[in-house]
C-alpha cells in the first residue's frame, strides 16, 4: 500500500499536524493514521517542534497540493475499504466450511 506521494509539507500542514498529539492528547500513531503519514515522519515534526525548528524541514522538496493531498487519502481509505472486505469474506468462508455451531465453540475457547 502506498501512502502520500513524496514532496515536501507546508510549515502550516506541519504545525497543525503536530497540534494534534501535543494538543489535542493524540497518540502519535494514531494522528499519522489521520492525516496519511508515516509514525516516523511525525514523530520527527514532534521532535522538531520541541526543539523549536519545525519551520526548517522541508526545504528541498516541492509542497504537495491540496490534490494530491486528497488523492493520496482517498487511495489509502479504498485500500483499507478493500482489505475489510477480504476480511469479511474470509471469516465468511470460514463460517460456512465449519458450520455457525463449531465456529461459535472454538471463538468461545479462545476467549474472543
Amino acid at each position: 500500500m502506498k501512502g502520500i506521494p513524496r514532496g515536501g509539507y507546508t510549515k502550516e500542514l506541519r504545525e497543525e499536524a503536530v497540534k494534534l498529539v501535543t494538543e489535542g492528547n493524540v497518540w502519535l500513531s494514531e494522528a499519522a493514521r489521520r492525516w496519511s503519514l508515516p509514525p516516523s515522519t511525525m514523530g520527527n515534526w514532534v521532535k522538531a517542534y520541541k526543539a523549536g525548528n519545525l519551520g526548517e524541514g522541508g526545504k528541498t522538496q516541492q509542497p504537495l497540493t491540496e490534490i494530491e493531498m486528497e488523492l493520496a487519502r482517498t487511495k489509502r481509505a479504498r485500500e483499507e475499504a478493500r482489505l475489510e472486505l477480504e476480511i469479511k469474506a474470509g471469516h465468511k468462508r470460514t463460517r460456512h466450511a465449519c458450520g455457525p455451531d463449531r465456529l461459535q465453540r472454538d471463538l468461545e475457547e479462545h476467549f474472543i
